[in-house]
């Protein structure tokens, strides 16, 4: 079959548990769907792993160009609410595609004017809400198994990168004196004062102290005076 990018739904129907998902990998096509082609989700390979298979397995609509199929999977997303619904083990609404292009000053001035309506007259959806124990878990999970992939990695190396060129050389007037910034001590100290650390964190603390003192022995960093 030639090239056919498409959206598909799967899901466990005894669990109520569903993901909406699109395909637009080079030479793909609807037949490819649980044959070939198992989705890109740790989530549903995680409920793979502990409850087997799903039972519903459907392609709900092809396209002619991949721009189409991600923009349609983007709209229901949305219209889903997947990031608030823990029904879906979506956990973003898609990816619109990205245009290549840069705006102008008057569409940049239009879609400040919207935002600023919008702010106005809406609550942030995040704002005030508590997740459950469940959803907070997927969503470390989740972050977990993305720091651990190969792309995680990459972005995250990449990101120390420009954050450490852009911020070399800038004057740090606190640091002369304390090393450290006496604010965030004091705030951090207060929010964390009868806290207990798990042995994971204190071996996390640990391991870094170690790091630190051996770039000093070796010269690569100074104490503060």
């Amino acid at each position: 079959m030639n090239y056919l990018p498409y959206t598909y739904l799967v899901g466990w129907s005894a669990l109520d548990r569903w993901y909406y998902g699109v395909r637009y990998a080079v030479g793909c096509s609807p037949d490819d769907l649980w044959v070939t082609y198992f989705t890109s989700s740790e989530e549903v390979a995680a409920y793979i792993r502990q409850y087997g298979p799903p039972d519903i397995r459907e392609v709900r609509r092809t396209f002619e160009a991949a721009d189409s199929a991600r923009s349609w999977e983007h709209r229901v997303l949305r219209r889903l609410r997947v990031r608030h619904n823990p029904r879906w083990l979506n956990w973003n609404e898609g990816k619109c595609p990205v245009h290549d292009f840069p705006h102008t000053d008057e569409v940049k001035a239009h879609l400040s004017r919207k935002q600023r309506e919008w702010l106005e007259n809406n609550e942030p959806q995040a704002k005030g809400k508590k997740w459950s124990d469940e959803s907070r878990k997927r969503k470390s999970d989740s972050q977990k198994a993305f720091c651990q992939s190969e792309d995680g990695k990459r972005i995250l190396a990449e990101t120390g990168k420009k954050v450490s060129a852009k911020t070399k050389g800038i004057p740090r007037p606190w640091a002369a004196e304390t090393g450290r910034n006496p604010e965030r001590i004091r705030k951090a100290a207060k929010k964390n004062r009868g806290q207990k650390r798990s042995p994971e964190t204190r071996a996390n603390i640990g391991l870094g102290r170690k790091r630190y003192f051996e770039r000093i022995k070796n010269g690569g960093d100074k104490l503060p005076n």
